[in-house]
């Protein structure tokens, strides 16, 4: 069984969807986004470009659907989905709970209401060899010198992402380091992501996404907040406006996809973070990233599913 997973925001990279623009079919995707939105998307499509968190959001959802599509287009269908943060929504498009237009406008409103909301001086950073109660400690320490700090997503179980005030942020990785954290390092993320200082975000997206807007799921979509796979449109809603004050339970997602029966994660571009999370934490499965594989090799090894 075959699940597509969507990285999310620190994935991106300059040149991104001009790279994704190869993938057969691509290049109307993004033609279509760009209508939609009114920019021409591949001339955003550099550093200076992806400074702005929108065109970083808007970027991953795009790439993240045009490698899908391509894959669906040559025969790969998955049999469930997961997005860490915004590759949530590309996620529910491709299982079918949300249209391509309207998961584009709640992703655009989503990077502008969380830039004008923390316009400088929050960030993000992620610990590894440390567990998700010994951050929390940590974190709980330095939020009490005044700045805000949470532990925030848990892509493993030994990997443990912090946000907050950039400078609190930095005290708490380290603090990791002194504990001895194998790593500890700031991520490309400008704002306190999957933390409760993200809930002006959840009313600006609650408002953005009305309900009927979101069906139930095809297949099965793993959700950010629980960690479980779901496909009832309410609680695909939920996940959707409010994942982004919330931590991301990738690691819980990921062990409900292999005790479904995955055994191929396939990543979407960018990136291969998510893949190789999942071959540390899966062994006896097999986790490729179409950005170092290519597609024909992900074509290839859906075949021996």
């Amino acid at each position: 069984m075959i699940a597509f997973v969507f990285p999310g925001q620190g994935a991106q990279v300059p040149g991104m969807l001009c790279a994704a623009a190869v993938l057969p079919g691509a290049a109307a995707v993004i033609a279509q986004a760009g209508a939609a939105l009114g920019r021409d998307l591949l001339a955003d499509d550099t550093a200076a470009g992806y400074a702005a968190n929108e065109t970083t959001q808007r970027a991953l959802y795009v790439a993240g659907i045009a490698s899908a599509r391509a894959l669906i287009a040559a025969g790969v269908q998955p049999d469930a989905v997961a997005g860490h943060s915004v590759g949530a929504y590309a996620a529910a498009v491709i299982a079918g709970a949300l249209d391509f237009d309207d998961g584009l406008a709640l992703v655009d409103a989503r990077g502008r209401a969380m830039a004008a909301a923390f316009p400088a001086g929050y960030g993000m950073g992620a610990i590894s060899g440390l567990d998700e109660p010994q951050v929390a400690a940590l974190a709980a320490r330095v939020a009490q010198r005044g700045e805000p700090v949470y532990a925030a997503n848990v892509n493993a179980r030994d990997q443990i992402v912090v946000a907050g005030a950039a400078s609190a942020v930095d005290a708490t990785l380290a603090a990791a380091q002194a504990a001895g954290a194998r790593s500890a390092r700031r991520l490309n993320v400008d704002v306190p992501s999957h933390s409760p200082l993200m809930n002006p975000v959840v009313a600006v997206l609650d408002h953005a996404l009305p309900a009927p807007r979101v069906t139930a799921a095809r297949i099965p979509y793993a959700a950010n907040i629980s960690g479980r796979l779901v496909r009832d449109a309410r609680r695909i809603r939920a996940d959707l406006v409010g994942n982004i004050a919330h931590p991301v339970r990738w690691a819980d997602a990921t062990d409900a996809l292999y005790e479904m029966g995955i055994r191929l994660f396939i990543e979407m571009r960018p990136g291969r973070v998510l893949t190789d999370l999942a071959a540390a934490n899966f062994p006896d499965a097999r986790a490729i990233a179409l950005e170092t594989s290519g597609l024909d090799s992900a074509i290839a090894l859906a075949a021996t599913q």
